[in-house]
């Protein structure tokens, strides 16, 4: 587009424009824009009505879940530092539906972590790098210690299964006992 020079015949054309809206003082918008500016501040002072609300929530509901995730890392830290006693809080519960399973994990530098709430599980299996697995919606996964895990559900079979699967990334072996088992598991080595 090219530049527009203000020429008098154009300067001419805005005065006639201007005399048939009704003069300078009409011609211009100035209620609209007034009733404009009235609006805006109105919703200026919604919004940020609404972000102090925002923010006053914000912080009353991160209190709560701070509050309840002390408490409950408390709990857990007392019920998960004894896998016996983690098992018999688990039967107390509901002692028909819910299934455990304990693996242990035996090697130097052998550890195992749950990450991303119990969805992920990596494994330092002396390969040379960490196994992922990622674990099924119905099963829960525990560290106890970074040799102890934890498998509990309401499915047997796919808590069963996932345990399975699990041991089956680095199996007992004979000759020196090291590899992933079941916790009552007894390797007889040669």
């Amino acid at each position: 587009m090219p530049r527009l020079r203000w020429t008098p015949k154009l300067h001419h054309a805005f005065v006639r424009v201007v005399k048939r809206l009704g003069g300078q003082e009409r011609a211009t918008p100035l209620k609209e824009l007034d009733e404009m500016n009235k609006r805006l501040k109105e919703m200026e002072e919604e919004a940020a009505a609404l972000r102090e609300m925002q923010a006053k929530v914000e912080k009353e509901m991160g209190m709560v879940v701070i509050t309840m995730e002390m408490s409950m890392s408390i709990f857990l830290w007392k019920l998960l530092s004894d896998p016996e006693a983690y098992q018999q809080f688990l039967l107390s519960i509901d002692p028909v539906r819910t299934q455990n399973n304990f693996l242990k994990i035996v090697g130097v530098g052998f550890t195992a972590r749950a990450e991303f709430q119990g969805r992920l599980l990596f494994l330092k299996l002396s390969y040379s790098h960490e196994v992922q697995l990622t674990i099924p919606l119905v099963v829960k996964v525990f560290c106890f210690k970074p040799n102890i895990v934890c498998f509990t559900g309401i499915d047997n079979q796919r808590v069963h299964q996932f345990a399975a699967g699990v041991r089956s990334c680095k199996p007992p072996e004979v000759y020196k006992g090291k590899g992933i088992m079941y916790v009552d598991q007894v390797i007889k080595k040669k």
